[in-house]
């Protein structure tokens, strides 16, 4: 179905063994000492950047440096978890293999691929853990792919010798679940519900009610595998395979893919890492992408700013389009615009910003008290209540990736036709409503600047589509209503003391997203007004490389506290910066933000200023779009 097969088995084999020992740009030489007891998982919160993740474009893991998966939704995205580790060290379960003793460890992604190695090295030798979760071909299934819900874990000593503990210990639903563990035909059990889990392990573990641990001896060439299979009645268990032939076809998918993505050769490696992680949080039955494979990892540490982002948001529509057709990903931007047209036909009546991977609406949230946070930052949120918010931007989005398409000579069809000319209707209906806004608040609502120019983008973007495909009939009344929300937005959000346009009519608070006002085409990139406006964010809101969304203390967003700089931000004003002819000033603020990255080129939602460190839901698609699309910038000066 997807067409991803250009180079021959053969040939990526052969990239693989070259790359077992190269490592990519992203090897940087950071080594992190850590202590482990035997035979018990002791572990404090590691940063959010020591994760790498895994997936299998149904649901995806977080798997630390430390040898530990302390995060784990399968079968989908948005299922409970399986490990929470990351969310609470004692109670949310984990699966860990890791060195006795004093060590040091690295992660990369064999070369172009989602499969995670970690290299931990110890005084008496070196053991590799190679981590993925398999998605494989099927002739028999409609779709071509057939998915394994399944963690493979391969262990191989490459010198020397090493004694790895290994714990493990399943929590389903969030550890909610009154789950405990069993043997059965030398496989360890975890049964919730119609839900298995069976780990097939190459080593006796000591079994207690909802543990397992042990201990295993390498010596130099030794190879072993871990594998956990889920299974449920939707999901019966799949027959057995040679777990390293299915971790070589999980390499051949991905190298595959990164094969075809078209990029700025500078930029290369960062580019093909965020188009890999983008694939890694597609939801292959629907299309959808996940804003993250996460939830609840804080924009602060100690903060009430954290939400479950294991959701597709229609907000995204463009900028993903955008992206992928830039990579020349026609296939896959095409797949997340059906997603997108399949929701909106499916729910015109009353839009939501965001739903399921399936494209379902309910996304009731709840707060899980028994587990204390990353870093005892709760509470730990499921669900998104921002789903209920009015949003008006969303229209401009998806009428933008629309008219994206179109200008990539990709037809428009009767039927895309009339949802477009239906979303454009309800943006010139609603657009003189405050909303809650691009960046969801929890107080107001008001009268955003963003949301009118999106609003004044959708109508744009109707009445071009509208004359490209000769359907006239409400061209005059969008033109009338699109120059009307000009008129206003010059009128009302500009603010003559700021020089700039600010976050909502009646404050003089400044707001990050108003650097889209020339991205999307609303005033040129010369325009004095987006100069300035540009100029002021960069003094009220840049903090080095970074960007915040806008100053908290400054506006009614309903939450107490801080948060970080939001990355996506950043790499907004090196695109602003880019198109003002700004090119030297604009590549060395990329290049920097480049630095921000974990060793395996992944980005978080946020930064603090003061530290790098990471904050917020990881890795976030959207700060990987926004790299994508900053990046091409430079491809077309």
């Amino acid at each position: 179905m997807l067409g991803w097969c250009r180079i021959t088995g053969a040939d990526i084999a052969s990239d693989i063994h070259l790359n077992q020992s190269g490592g990519t740009s992203y090897n940087k030489p950071v080594t992190v000492p850590i202590h482990s007891l035997r035979g018990v998982h002791s572990m404090t919160f590691i940063p959010i950047s020591d994760y790498g993740l895994i997936g299998n474009c149904h649901g995806a893991a977080l798997v630390g440096k430390n040898g530990s998966i302390d995060w784990c939704c399968i079968p989908r995205f948005d299922s409970p978890s399986i490990f929470a580790g990351i969310l609470d060290d004692e109670n949310g379960g984990h699966f860990a293999i890791s060195p006795q003793g004093e060590w040091s460890s690295t992660h990369r992604y064999i070369s172009d691929t989602n499969v995670l190695e970690t290299r931990f090295e110890t005084a008496d030798g070196v053991v590799i853990v190679t981590d993925c979760m398999p998605l494989f071909e099927s002739a028999t299934d409609p779709s071509g792919l057939t998915v394994r819900h399944q963690i493979i874990r391969m262990v191989r000593c490459a010198k020397g010798k090493m004694t790895m503990d290994v714990a493990y210990q399943p929590m389903p639903d969030y550890g909610r679940a009154d789950a405990s563990l069993t043997t059965e035909d030398g496989l360890i059990v975890t049964t919730w519900d119609d839900k298995q889990w069976k780990l097939t392990t190459p080593i006796a573990l000591a079994v207690s009610v909802n543990a397992a641990n042990g201990a295993l001896e390498l010596a130099e060439g030794d190879e072993v595998a871990f594998v956990l299979s889920y299974s449920d009645s939707e999901n019966p268990k799949a027959s057995a395979k040679d777990p390293s032939d299915m971790v070589m076809n999980t390499a051949f998918f991905g190298q595959a893919f990164a094969y075809d993505i078209q990029c700025v050769d500078e930029w290369h490696d960062a580019v093909v890492r965020s188009a890999l992680a983008l694939l890694a949080m597609t939801y292959f039955p629907t299309g959808g992408i996940v804003a993250a494979p996460t939830t609840s990892l804080p924009e602060e540490i100690g903060g009430i700013r954290n939400w479950d982002y294991r959701y597709t948001w229609l907000r995204d529509a463009s900028f993903t389009v955008d992206a992928l057709l830039s990579l020349g990903e026609t296939t896959v931007a095409l797949w997340f615009f059906e997603w997108l047209c399949r929701v909106c036909q499916t729910h015109w009546e009353q839009f939501q910003i965001m739903y399921r991977v399936d494209a379902t609406p309910d996304i009731p949230e709840e707060e899980l008290g028994h587990l204390k946070g990353y870093r005892e930052s709760g509470p730990v949120r499921i669900g998104n209540g921002a789903a209920g918010q009015a949003q008006h931007d969303i229209y401009g989005e998806v009428l933008s990736s629309a008219y994206i398409l179109a200008q990539t000579g990709h037809s428009v069809t009767e039927e895309h036709w009339n949802l477009l000319q239906t979303l454009a209707n309800h943006a010139a209906e609603r657009w003189t409503e405050p909303d809650s806004g691009i960046w969801e608040v929890r107080g107001g609502p008001f009268h955003f600047v963003h949301s009118k120019v999106m609003c004044w983008v959708a109508l744009d973007r109707a009445i071009k589509l509208g004359k490209e495909t000769d359907h006239l009939d409400d061209i005059a009344k969008w033109e009338a209503t699109a120059e009307a929300i000009k008129a206003q937005v010059l009128e009302r959000g500009w603010n003559e003391e700021k020089q700039a346009f600010v976050q909502h009519y009646n404050t003089d608070a400044v707001d990050a997203s108003n650097l889209l006002i020339s991205i999307v085409g609303f005033l040129p990139d010369d325009d004095p007004r987006v100069v300035s406006t540009v100029a002021r964010i960069q003094q009220e809101l840049q903090n080095g490389a970074f960007v915040h969304r806008y100053r908290t203390a400054e506006t009614g967003d309903g939450l107490t506290g801080d948060e970080g700089a939001f990355t996506l931000c950043s790499f907004w004003l090196v695109r602003v910066l880019s198109r003002q002819g700004k090119s030297d000033e604009a590549k060395s603020l990329f290049n920097e933000l480049l630095t921000y990255s974990n060793e395996l080129g992944l980005f978080s939602e946020m930064v603090d200023p003061a530290t790098g460190a990471a904050l917020g839901n990881f890795p976030q698609a959207f700060t990987h779009l926004g790299l994508i699309l900053a990046a091409r910038e430079f491809g077309q000066g």
